[in-house]
């Protein structure tokens, strides 16, 4: 197959293996940024899930895997591993970044979860070890934030480490 290509001086005919040489290096850079903009816009926590991609295709078609168009079975799962995810031992951290990633999950089928309710998710996991800190947002008559939380659970929890 010949491509021809008209110039001010005449025309020029090109192979399709010559055209196709032409375009890769472009068409090889725009995929090469185009994943590194797909891949930068993925949490930190699912970027395991990715480690194999080499391409946008990849990128995609591994996005498309991890979060399938059930979204009503989806949104259970995600919903009852929210409502039943455990600090335990977990560093603050840890376990606020799983909330959160959850939390997302959900918003990608559709499910939008208030800083509230992530607030109310999170506070009766946080007994006994915070409890000055959850008596004082249960006792707070001015709302706080999910944000001013995390910073104040974090602080407490240096502190209690501290003081070991």
């Amino acid at each position: 197959m010949t491509t021809t290509h008209s110039t001010d001086s005449g025309s020029v005919e090109l192979s399709h293996a010559v055209f196709t040489d032409l375009l890769a290096p472009v068409f090889k850079q725009q995929d090469h940024l185009l994943t590194s903009w797909l891949l930068s816009m993925i949490s930190a926590s699912l970027l395991p899930s990715f480690i194999d991609t080499q391409s946008a295709c990849d990128v995609w078609t591994t996005a498309t895997d991890l979060f399938p168009a059930d979204t009503g079975a989806k949104q259970l799962r995600i919903r009852h591993e929210l409502h039943s995810l455990m600090k335990g031992n977990l560093p603050i951290k840890t376990y606020v970044a799983w909330i959160k990633n959850l939390c997302a999950l959900l918003e990608t089928s559709g499910v939008r979860i208030l800083k509230e309710k992530k607030i109310e998710i999170m506070l009766p996991d946080l007994l006994p070890k915070f409890e000055p800190v959850v008596s004082s947002i249960l006792l707070s008559t001015d709302p706080v934030s999910f944000q001013h939380l995390f910073a104040t659970l974090v602080e407490c929890e240096t502190r209690q480490a501290c003081a070991l």
